[in-house]
């Protein structure tokens, strides 16, 4: 993948627990934008779930939430993809998503916990669906 280039950074926030940096990026491509993400040192991550299924990505520093949904019958298509977007898609059996989220190979938290949570639907019942 190649890599976008730095063109500027600066600071919006800076604490002892995160900082909130802005960079301005350009891809391989050319095309210029301003991307702003958050710097942390590391942390546990606890999965606080509320009563009604709904839990938080971020909890201390976000107040985004998420909301998982399973999607069956899904075909796939030519995805729309922003100009900075460089996505890749991976299709993988679902007994191998599970094993990869059960075993740290996705190191999205949100994505991973998603999975887990459906895998209570065996591939049977996939089917079936």
């Amino acid at each position: 993948m190649p890599v976008w280039e730095t063109l500027d950074r600066r600071y919006l926030w800076q604490s002892r627990w995160y900082n909130l940096r802005q960079d301005r990026l350009r891809t391989a491509a050319g095309h210029e934008f301003t991307y702003t993400m958050i710097e942390h040192p590391g942390a546990v991550w606890v999965v606080p779930v509320t009563g009604d299924g709904r839990f938080y990505t971020s909890n201390g520093i976000s107040s985004e939430i998420v909301y998982v949904y399973l999607a069956t019958g899904v075909e796939l298509g030519e995805p729309y993809r922003e100009p900075t977007e460089e996505l890749e898609v991976r299709l993988v059996p679902v007994a191998e998503a599970m094993r990869m989220a059960r075993e740290g190979e996705i190191s999205d938290g949100p994505s991973a916990l998603a999975l887990l949570w459906c895998e209570s639907l065996t591939a049977m019942d996939l089917a079936a669906i």
